[in-house]
């Protein structure tokens, strides 16, 4: 049967989430850690994709989230319970709110009143935060899931959402994971059981904008 987007994806009841689209995770700030996550967002073109997605969102009325990471200057308080977040904290990543690396990249810079839900603990956008209670708070029960990565973040939050009764819709090209290929395996064999997979441009399509 064939999805039909813009039934799911209405404008009243969906919000956009941009998930740490920063310089310090895969742009000019990134360290060698996350080089091969920036080099495969590259070659998607995620940042353009999802700037794209971001227009056509602010024009359709749909509510936005940016949700970037931050650090505590000198990483004060910062998780070291997995290797991940080990090696993080030895790569010492500028990401102090007001840093170039905390920075979004310019394709999706937050305008006007939207949301920028800063996350400090967890790889995953709705646990230990107020994002959930919010997008309760403004009726959403779907919501349009970008940025990285498909090795951790991205199935993490969409299963968190899932778990809340979210329906979750997964643009292909505003997501990437190293080595891309992999990100693929994920999108192909966990995410499309979970979620809508669409692109930047049929979703603003259902939206009824044109790009």
């Amino acid at each position: 049967m064939a999805t039909d987007l813009s039934e799911i994806a209405k404008p009243q009841s969906t919000a956009l989430m941009l998930m740490e689209i920063q310089q310090a995770v895969i742009g000019t700030a990134t360290p060698p850690l996350f080089s091969a996550l920036r080099e495969a967002a590259e070659k998607i073109g995620l940042a353009q994709n999802a700037g794209l997605l971001l227009r056509a969102a602010r024009q359709a009325g749909i509510k936005i989230f940016h949700c970037p990471a931050f650090h505590r200057r000198g990483q004060e308080g910062f998780i070291t319970n997995c290797r991940l977040a080990q090696a993080v904290r030895r790569a010492d990543m500028p990401m102090a709110i007001g840093s170039e690396g905390a920075d979004f990249l310019p394709e999706v810079k937050p305008e006007g009143d939207e949301f920028i839900m800063w996350r400090f603990h967890c790889p995953t956008i709705f646990h230990d935060s107020s994002l959930d209670s919010v997008c309760r708070n403004l009726g959403i029960t779907t919501v349009v899931l970008t940025g990285v990565s498909l090795n951790l973040g991205i199935p993490g939050s969409t299963i968190e959402a899932m778990n809340r009764n979210y329906r979750v819709i997964i643009p292909t090209d505003c997501v990437a994971g190293y080595p891309p290929e992999y990100g693929e395996m994920v999108l192909k064999n966990t995410l499309h059981a979970l979620a809508y997979l669409t692109t930047a441009r049929e979703l603003a399509a259902a939206w009824g904008v044109r790009q």
